[in-house]
Protein backbone atom coordinates (compact mmCIF):
# COMPACT_ATOMS: atom_id res chain seq x y z
CA UNK A 1 0.00 0.00 0.00
CA UNK A 2 2.77 2.40 0.73
CA UNK A 3 4.55 1.13 -2.02
CA UNK A 4 1.47 2.20 -4.83
CA UNK A 5 1.11 5.46 -2.64
CA UNK A 6 4.55 6.56 -3.16
CA UNK A 7 4.67 4.99 -6.96
CA UNK A 8 1.38 7.25 -7.95
CA UNK A 9 3.09 10.25 -6.04
CA UNK A 10 6.03 10.25 -8.18
CA UNK A 11 3.58 9.74 -11.21
CA UNK A 12 1.57 12.58 -10.53
CA UNK A 13 4.56 14.84 -10.16
CA UNK A 14 5.34 14.24 -13.78
CA UNK A 15 2.95 16.34 -14.65
CA UNK A 16 3.31 20.40 -13.72
CA UNK A 17 0.66 21.61 -12.14
CA UNK A 18 -2.66 23.21 -14.64
CA UNK A 19 -1.44 27.07 -14.70
CA UNK A 20 -4.13 29.10 -14.15
CA UNK A 21 -6.75 30.61 -16.58
CA UNK A 22 -5.23 32.85 -18.57
CA UNK A 23 -6.19 37.00 -17.56
CA UNK A 24 -8.68 39.11 -19.98
CA UNK A 25 -6.37 41.60 -21.34
CA UNK A 26 -7.79 44.75 -23.22
CA UNK A 27 -5.52 47.78 -24.32
CA UNK A 28 -6.50 51.12 -26.63
CA UNK A 29 -3.32 52.11 -28.59
CA UNK A 30 -3.67 55.75 -29.79
CA UNK A 31 -1.33 57.25 -32.17
CA UNK A 32 -1.53 61.31 -33.28
CA UNK A 33 0.59 62.85 -36.10
CA UNK A 34 -1.04 64.24 -38.59
CA UNK A 35 -1.65 67.40 -36.66
CA UNK A 36 -4.04 70.24 -38.67
CA UNK A 37 -2.18 73.54 -39.07
CA UNK A 38 1.55 72.64 -37.31
CA UNK A 39 4.14 70.15 -38.38
CA UNK A 40 3.13 66.68 -38.69
CA UNK A 41 5.21 64.25 -35.62
CA UNK A 42 7.10 61.79 -37.18
CA UNK A 43 6.77 58.41 -35.17
CA UNK A 44 3.59 58.50 -33.40
CA UNK A 45 1.60 56.65 -35.93
CA UNK A 46 4.19 54.17 -36.29
CA UNK A 47 4.77 53.79 -32.28
CA UNK A 48 1.40 52.87 -32.05
CA UNK A 49 1.10 50.34 -34.88
CA UNK A 50 4.40 48.61 -33.01
CA UNK A 51 3.15 49.03 -29.64
CA UNK A 52 -0.19 47.36 -31.01
CA UNK A 53 1.59 44.33 -32.48
CA UNK A 54 3.36 43.71 -29.12
CA UNK A 55 0.68 43.98 -26.90
CA UNK A 56 -1.25 41.51 -29.29
CA UNK A 57 1.85 39.24 -28.91
CA UNK A 58 1.08 39.39 -25.36
CA UNK A 59 -2.29 38.18 -25.51
CA UNK A 60 -4.09 41.39 -25.62
CA UNK A 61 -7.42 42.29 -27.54
CA UNK A 62 -6.21 45.67 -28.90
CA UNK A 63 -8.26 48.65 -30.18
CA UNK A 64 -5.79 50.69 -32.57
CA UNK A 65 -7.07 53.99 -33.51
CA UNK A 66 -4.83 56.85 -35.17
CA UNK A 67 -4.72 60.74 -35.83
CA UNK A 68 -8.24 61.06 -34.36
CA UNK A 69 -10.15 64.40 -34.19
CA UNK A 70 -11.67 64.94 -30.26
CA UNK A 71 -14.84 63.45 -31.01
CA UNK A 72 -13.14 60.38 -32.43
CA UNK A 73 -10.95 60.27 -29.64
CA UNK A 74 -14.04 60.79 -26.89
CA UNK A 75 -15.27 58.12 -28.80
CA UNK A 76 -12.97 55.13 -28.87
CA UNK A 77 -12.41 56.36 -24.64
CA UNK A 78 -16.22 55.63 -24.22
CA UNK A 79 -16.39 52.57 -25.71
CA UNK A 80 -13.05 51.41 -24.40
CA UNK A 81 -14.34 51.78 -21.19
CA UNK A 82 -17.32 49.36 -21.58
CA UNK A 83 -14.48 47.21 -22.28
CA UNK A 84 -12.14 47.46 -19.70
CA UNK A 85 -14.84 47.12 -17.05
CA UNK A 86 -14.88 43.68 -17.90
CA UNK A 87 -11.47 43.31 -18.46
CA UNK A 88 -8.96 42.33 -15.61
CA UNK A 89 -6.22 44.07 -16.67
CA UNK A 90 -6.86 47.31 -19.36
CA UNK A 91 -4.18 49.74 -20.72
CA UNK A 92 -4.63 52.74 -22.69
CA UNK A 93 -1.46 53.84 -24.68
CA UNK A 94 -0.90 57.38 -26.28
CA UNK A 95 1.66 58.73 -28.48
CA UNK A 96 1.03 62.54 -29.71
CA UNK A 97 1.13 65.69 -28.46
CA UNK A 98 0.52 66.19 -24.72
CA UNK A 99 0.56 69.56 -22.27
CA UNK A 100 -0.40 71.16 -19.39
CA UNK A 101 -2.55 74.37 -19.00
CA UNK A 102 -3.83 75.21 -15.96
CA UNK A 103 -2.70 72.55 -14.03
CA UNK A 104 -4.31 69.84 -15.72
CA UNK A 105 -3.30 67.68 -18.35
CA UNK A 106 -3.88 67.84 -21.81
CA UNK A 107 -3.74 64.84 -24.72
CA UNK A 108 -4.33 66.55 -27.69
CA UNK A 109 -6.41 65.36 -31.05
CA UNK A 110 -5.34 66.14 -34.74
CA UNK A 111 -8.36 69.29 -34.96
CA UNK A 112 -6.98 71.12 -32.07
CA UNK A 113 -6.31 74.38 -32.71
CA UNK A 114 -6.30 75.95 -28.76
CA UNK A 115 -5.73 79.88 -30.03
CA UNK A 116 -6.10 80.56 -26.77
CA UNK A 117 -5.55 78.61 -23.40
CA UNK A 118 -9.04 78.48 -22.35
CA UNK A 119 -9.98 76.72 -25.67
CA UNK A 120 -8.26 73.54 -23.94
CA UNK A 121 -10.91 71.94 -21.96
CA UNK A 122 -13.25 72.38 -25.07
CA UNK A 123 -10.27 71.21 -27.79
CA UNK A 124 -8.65 68.70 -25.93
CA UNK A 125 -8.81 65.35 -23.43
CA UNK A 126 -8.20 65.55 -19.99
CA UNK A 127 -5.63 62.87 -18.66
CA UNK A 128 -8.43 62.79 -16.05
CA UNK A 129 -10.45 61.07 -18.73
CA UNK A 130 -8.37 58.79 -19.83
CA UNK A 131 -7.31 57.33 -16.46
CA UNK A 132 -11.12 56.98 -15.98
CA UNK A 133 -11.50 54.61 -18.97
CA UNK A 134 -9.35 51.85 -17.00
CA UNK A 135 -10.60 52.41 -13.69
CA UNK A 136 -13.20 49.64 -13.97
CA UNK A 137 -10.47 46.76 -14.91
CA UNK A 138 -10.09 43.93 -11.65
CA UNK A 139 -6.39 43.62 -11.73
CA UNK A 140 -4.04 46.16 -13.21
CA UNK A 141 -5.19 49.76 -14.50
CA UNK A 142 -2.22 51.05 -17.09
CA UNK A 143 -1.62 54.62 -18.63
CA UNK A 144 1.28 55.22 -20.88
CA UNK A 145 2.11 58.07 -22.59
CA UNK A 146 4.66 59.03 -24.74
CA UNK A 147 3.08 62.39 -25.42
CA UNK A 148 5.80 65.45 -23.70
CA UNK A 149 7.40 66.28 -27.03
CA UNK A 150 8.05 69.84 -27.97
CA UNK A 151 4.83 71.25 -28.28
CA UNK A 152 4.24 73.76 -31.07
CA UNK A 153 1.07 75.06 -29.49
CA UNK A 154 2.13 77.01 -25.97
CA UNK A 155 3.74 79.39 -28.02
CA UNK A 156 1.19 80.63 -30.23
CA UNK A 157 -1.64 80.28 -27.84
CA UNK A 158 -3.15 83.42 -26.39
CA UNK A 159 -2.70 83.52 -22.71
CA UNK A 160 -5.58 84.95 -20.19
CA UNK A 161 -5.20 86.03 -16.35
CA UNK A 162 -7.61 82.97 -15.31
CA UNK A 163 -4.92 80.92 -16.69
CA UNK A 164 -2.06 80.09 -14.20
CA UNK A 165 0.58 78.36 -16.63
CA UNK A 166 0.97 76.54 -19.82
CA UNK A 167 3.59 73.98 -20.04
CA UNK A 168 5.18 72.13 -22.95
CA UNK A 169 5.32 69.00 -21.14
CA UNK A 170 2.76 67.59 -18.98
CA UNK A 171 2.28 68.02 -15.51
CA UNK A 172 2.85 65.71 -12.64
CA UNK A 173 0.03 63.00 -12.29
CA UNK A 174 -1.63 61.95 -8.90
CA UNK A 175 -4.04 59.01 -9.88
CA UNK A 176 -5.88 57.28 -7.92
CA UNK A 177 -7.75 54.23 -7.89
CA UNK A 178 -4.73 52.05 -7.76
CA UNK A 179 -4.25 53.47 -11.51
CA UNK A 180 -0.56 53.42 -12.75
CA UNK A 181 0.77 55.94 -15.63
CA UNK A 182 4.21 56.11 -17.12
CA UNK A 183 5.55 59.16 -18.39
CA UNK A 184 7.83 59.16 -21.63
CA UNK A 185 9.62 62.00 -19.43
CA UNK A 186 9.34 63.24 -16.69
CA UNK A 187 7.07 66.07 -15.34
CA UNK A 188 8.01 69.30 -17.40
CA UNK A 189 10.73 67.78 -19.19
CA UNK A 190 10.41 67.14 -23.26
CA UNK A 191 10.30 63.67 -24.69
CA UNK A 192 12.33 62.99 -28.04
CA UNK A 193 10.29 62.35 -31.06
CA UNK A 194 13.61 60.11 -31.73
CA UNK A 195 16.01 60.25 -35.34
CA UNK A 196 15.11 56.48 -36.08
CA UNK A 197 11.89 54.75 -37.19
CA UNK A 198 10.58 54.97 -33.44
CA UNK A 199 10.73 57.31 -30.64
CA UNK A 200 13.00 56.32 -27.57
CA UNK A 201 10.38 55.72 -25.02
CA UNK A 202 8.09 53.18 -27.30
CA UNK A 203 11.49 51.36 -28.82
CA UNK A 204 12.58 50.55 -25.37
CA UNK A 205 9.02 49.92 -23.97
CA UNK A 206 8.82 46.85 -27.02
CA UNK A 207 12.06 45.67 -26.72
CA UNK A 208 11.70 44.97 -22.52
CA UNK A 209 7.50 43.99 -23.21
CA UNK A 210 9.09 40.87 -25.09
CA UNK A 211 11.19 39.80 -22.68
CA UNK A 212 9.90 37.22 -20.42
CA UNK A 213 10.16 37.16 -16.39
CA UNK A 214 9.91 40.60 -16.11
CA UNK A 215 7.56 42.20 -13.43
CA UNK A 216 5.97 45.69 -14.76
CA UNK A 217 7.71 47.68 -11.78
CA UNK A 218 10.96 46.34 -13.05
CA UNK A 219 10.40 46.24 -16.38
CA UNK A 220 9.55 50.09 -16.46
CA UNK A 221 12.41 50.72 -14.03
CA UNK A 222 14.76 49.11 -17.22
CA UNK A 223 12.94 50.87 -19.83
CA UNK A 224 14.00 54.13 -17.79
CA UNK A 225 17.81 53.12 -18.18
CA UNK A 226 17.50 52.22 -21.71
CA UNK A 227 16.03 55.91 -22.77
CA UNK A 228 18.56 57.28 -20.59
CA UNK A 229 21.43 55.65 -22.45
CA UNK A 230 19.54 55.79 -25.71
CA UNK A 231 19.39 60.02 -25.03
CA UNK A 232 22.31 60.88 -23.22
CA UNK A 233 20.37 61.53 -19.74
CA UNK A 234 18.67 63.65 -21.01
CA UNK A 235 15.00 62.17 -21.34
CA UNK A 236 14.24 59.91 -17.97
CA UNK A 237 10.89 58.33 -18.15
CA UNK A 238 8.79 58.26 -15.14
CA UNK A 239 5.88 56.66 -13.06
CA UNK A 240 3.22 58.09 -11.09
CA UNK A 241 0.62 55.92 -8.85
CA UNK A 242 0.69 52.48 -7.53
CA UNK A 243 -1.27 49.21 -7.56
CA UNK A 244 -2.32 48.10 -4.01
CA UNK A 245 -2.09 44.60 -4.60
CA UNK A 246 0.09 41.52 -3.72
CA UNK A 247 -0.20 39.87 -6.92
CA UNK A 248 2.66 40.52 -9.47
CA UNK A 249 1.91 41.22 -13.65
CA UNK A 250 3.48 40.16 -16.03
CA UNK A 251 3.64 41.19 -19.95
CA UNK A 252 5.29 37.89 -20.49
CA UNK A 253 5.75 35.12 -17.57
CA UNK A 254 8.51 33.60 -17.09
CA UNK A 255 9.15 30.61 -19.02
CA UNK A 256 8.37 27.18 -17.03
CA UNK A 257 10.72 24.94 -15.49
CA UNK A 258 9.82 21.47 -17.13
CA UNK A 259 11.00 18.42 -15.50
CA UNK A 260 12.50 15.47 -18.06
CA UNK A 261 10.02 12.97 -18.21
CA UNK A 262 12.78 10.06 -18.59
CA UNK A 263 13.96 10.51 -15.64
CA UNK A 264 10.84 10.81 -13.46
CA UNK A 265 9.94 7.94 -15.31
CA UNK A 266 13.14 6.35 -14.32
CA UNK A 267 12.59 7.38 -10.55
CA UNK A 268 9.07 5.60 -10.87
CA UNK A 269 10.70 2.61 -12.03
CA UNK A 270 13.24 2.34 -9.38
CA UNK A 271 10.09 1.60 -7.19
CA UNK A 272 8.27 -0.48 -9.36
CA UNK A 273 11.06 -2.92 -9.94
CA UNK A 274 10.32 -5.15 -7.03
CA UNK A 275 6.95 -4.41 -7.38
CA UNK A 276 4.20 -7.86 -6.90
CA UNK A 277 1.21 -5.32 -7.75
CA UNK A 278 0.70 -6.59 -11.79
CA UNK A 279 -2.52 -3.46 -12.33
CA UNK A 280 0.35 -0.77 -10.78
CA UNK A 281 2.96 -2.12 -13.55
CA UNK A 282 0.61 -2.05 -16.65
CA UNK A 283 -0.64 1.52 -15.70
CA UNK A 284 3.02 1.77 -15.58
CA UNK A 285 3.66 0.28 -19.36
CA UNK A 286 0.55 2.22 -20.13
CA UNK A 287 2.38 5.55 -19.69
CA UNK A 288 5.45 4.51 -21.24
CA UNK A 289 5.81 5.46 -25.32
CA UNK A 290 6.18 2.75 -27.42
CA UNK A 291 9.72 3.09 -28.15
CA UNK A 292 11.01 3.61 -24.30
CA UNK A 293 13.84 1.84 -23.37
CA UNK A 294 12.01 0.52 -20.09
CA UNK A 295 9.10 -1.50 -21.56
CA UNK A 296 10.87 -4.90 -21.89
CA UNK A 297 11.94 -4.75 -18.36
CA UNK A 298 8.44 -3.59 -17.26
CA UNK A 299 6.92 -6.81 -19.73
CA UNK A 300 9.58 -9.10 -18.39
CA UNK A 301 8.62 -8.69 -14.92
CA UNK A 302 5.37 -9.10 -15.38
CA UNK A 303 5.89 -11.87 -16.89
CA UNK A 304 6.96 -13.49 -13.75
CA UNK A 305 4.18 -12.79 -12.17
CA UNK A 306 1.24 -14.03 -14.05
CA UNK A 307 -2.12 -14.19 -12.24
CA UNK A 308 -1.05 -12.14 -9.21
CA UNK A 309 -3.25 -9.95 -7.96
CA UNK A 310 -2.97 -6.38 -6.10
CA UNK A 311 -4.73 -5.50 -2.77
CA UNK A 312 -6.83 -2.63 -4.22
CA UNK A 313 -7.06 -0.17 -1.87
CA UNK A 314 -10.38 1.80 -2.57
CA UNK A 315 -11.52 5.66 -2.01
CA UNK A 316 -7.65 6.92 -2.53
CA UNK A 317 -8.62 10.31 -4.05
CA UNK A 318 -5.36 12.00 -3.49
CA UNK A 319 -1.53 9.83 -4.19
CA UNK A 320 0.06 9.77 -0.66
CA UNK A 321 3.48 10.25 -0.10
CA UNK A 322 5.05 7.50 3.21
CA UNK A 323 5.83 8.83 6.24
CA UNK A 324 9.55 8.34 6.45
CA UNK A 325 10.52 5.55 8.72
CA UNK A 326 12.68 6.24 11.86
CA UNK A 327 15.80 5.34 10.44
CA UNK A 328 15.58 8.01 7.56
CA UNK A 329 17.58 10.66 8.07
CA UNK A 330 16.96 13.54 5.73
CA UNK A 331 19.91 14.90 4.12
CA UNK A 332 20.38 18.61 4.20
CA UNK A 333 20.92 19.97 0.25
CA UNK A 334 23.54 22.38 0.78
CA UNK A 335 23.45 23.36 -2.85
CA UNK A 336 21.30 26.04 -4.31
CA UNK A 337 18.35 24.99 -6.23
CA UNK A 338 15.92 26.90 -8.32
CA UNK A 339 13.71 25.30 -5.66
CA UNK A 340 15.35 27.42 -3.32
CA UNK A 341 14.98 30.61 -5.68
CA UNK A 342 11.67 30.12 -5.94
CA UNK A 343 10.03 28.71 -2.86
CA UNK A 344 12.18 29.25 -0.29
CA UNK A 345 10.92 30.33 3.04
CA UNK A 346 13.12 32.95 4.71
CA UNK A 347 12.47 31.85 8.21
CA UNK A 348 13.21 28.14 7.22
CA UNK A 349 15.60 27.48 10.00
CA UNK A 350 16.64 23.76 7.39
CA UNK A 351 17.65 27.21 4.97
CA UNK A 352 21.15 26.95 4.80
CA UNK A 353 22.85 30.76 5.24
CA UNK A 354 22.97 33.10 2.89
CA UNK A 355 19.67 31.55 0.52
CA UNK A 356 17.59 34.18 0.65
CA UNK A 357 14.04 33.42 0.43
CA UNK A 358 11.18 34.32 -1.49
CA UNK A 359 8.27 36.08 0.89
CA UNK A 360 5.05 36.79 -0.26
CA UNK A 361 4.31 38.39 -2.92
CA UNK A 362 7.29 37.04 -4.29
CA UNK A 363 5.49 33.36 -4.44
CA UNK A 364 2.43 33.57 -5.64
CA UNK A 365 -0.63 32.61 -7.94
CA UNK A 366 1.47 34.00 -10.70
CA UNK A 367 4.70 32.34 -10.47
CA UNK A 368 3.91 29.42 -8.28
CA UNK A 369 3.67 26.59 -11.70
CA UNK A 370 7.61 27.77 -12.11
CA UNK A 371 7.95 27.02 -8.35
CA UNK A 372 5.86 24.30 -8.64
CA UNK A 373 8.07 22.20 -11.73
CA UNK A 374 11.80 23.70 -9.76
CA UNK A 375 10.39 21.83 -6.85
CA UNK A 376 9.48 18.89 -8.41
CA UNK A 377 12.61 18.37 -10.54
CA UNK A 378 14.96 19.06 -7.22
CA UNK A 379 12.59 16.90 -5.14
CA UNK A 380 12.71 13.61 -7.42
CA UNK A 381 16.62 14.07 -7.21
CA UNK A 382 16.51 13.62 -3.47
CA UNK A 383 13.54 12.74 -1.84
CA UNK A 384 14.07 12.49 1.75
CA UNK A 385 15.74 16.11 1.61
CA UNK A 386 13.40 17.90 4.20
CA UNK A 387 13.98 21.52 2.82
CA UNK A 388 13.19 20.49 -0.45
CA UNK A 389 9.90 18.75 0.19
CA UNK A 390 9.00 21.47 2.11
CA UNK A 391 9.24 24.07 -0.41
CA UNK A 392 7.62 21.50 -2.78
CA UNK A 393 4.86 21.49 -0.85
CA UNK A 394 4.95 25.35 -0.19
CA UNK A 395 4.76 26.02 -3.56
CA UNK A 396 1.70 23.70 -4.26
CA UNK A 397 -0.07 25.76 -1.35
CA UNK A 398 0.56 28.64 -3.64
CA UNK A 399 -0.53 27.44 -6.73
CA UNK A 400 -4.09 26.68 -5.02
CA UNK A 401 -3.66 22.75 -5.24
CA UNK A 402 -4.02 22.02 -1.38
CA UNK A 403 -4.99 18.64 -1.12
CA UNK A 404 -1.60 17.85 -2.87
CA UNK A 405 0.95 20.25 -0.35
CA UNK A 406 -0.62 18.78 2.58
CA UNK A 407 0.66 15.19 1.48
CA UNK A 408 3.92 16.73 0.55
CA UNK A 409 4.18 18.79 3.39
CA UNK A 410 3.19 15.75 6.14
CA UNK A 411 5.84 13.60 4.55
CA UNK A 412 8.40 16.60 5.15
CA UNK A 413 7.22 17.29 8.77
CA UNK A 414 7.66 13.55 8.94
CA UNK A 415 11.55 14.06 8.20
CA UNK A 416 11.74 16.63 10.71
CA UNK A 417 10.71 20.22 9.08
CA UNK A 418 9.44 22.09 11.36
CA UNK A 419 8.47 24.97 9.07
CA UNK A 420 6.41 22.54 7.12
CA UNK A 421 4.66 21.39 10.64
CA UNK A 422 4.41 25.53 10.90
CA UNK A 423 2.66 25.14 7.05
CA UNK A 424 0.50 22.53 7.80
CA UNK A 425 -1.30 24.41 11.47
CA UNK A 426 -1.54 27.34 9.03
CA UNK A 427 -3.76 25.72 6.39
CA UNK A 428 -6.00 23.72 8.70
CA UNK A 429 -6.22 26.99 11.28
CA UNK A 430 -7.57 28.62 7.86
CA UNK A 431 -9.10 26.03 6.14
CA UNK A 432 -6.56 26.72 3.34
CA UNK A 433 -7.13 23.70 1.07
CA UNK A 434 -8.05 21.75 3.45
CA UNK A 435 -11.14 21.23 5.77
CA UNK A 436 -11.01 23.70 8.92
CA UNK A 437 -9.66 21.71 11.53
CA UNK A 438 -7.90 23.57 15.07
CA UNK A 439 -7.04 20.35 17.03
CA UNK A 440 -5.43 19.40 13.89
CA UNK A 441 -3.79 23.12 13.72
CA UNK A 442 -2.69 22.52 17.34
CA UNK A 443 -0.98 19.48 16.91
Amino acid sequence: MALWRAVAFVLVSLWLAAPAAADTRVALVIGNSAYAGVGALTNPTGDSELMAQTLRDDGFRVTLVQNTTRAQMLQALQDFNDEADHADWALVYYAGHGMEVGGVNYLLPTDVKLRTDRAAQDEAVSLNRVLETVEGAKKLRLVILDACRNNPFADAMTRTARVRSVDRGLAPAEPQGGVIVVYAAAAGQVAQDGDDQHSPFTSALVKRLREPGLETHRLFDIVTADVLDATHQRQRPFEYGSNPSREEFFFKPPAPVVAKPDAGLEQVWGFLKTSTDAPTLKAFLDRLPADHPLRGEVEARMATLGGSKPKAEEGMQVAAIPAAPPSVVAPRVSEPTDCDRLAADPDDPDLPKGFPGVRPPGLNLTNAAAAVASCRVAWQATPDARRLSFQLGRALDRANNGAEAKVVLERAASLGSAAAMLELGYMYRGGLGVPQNFAMARE
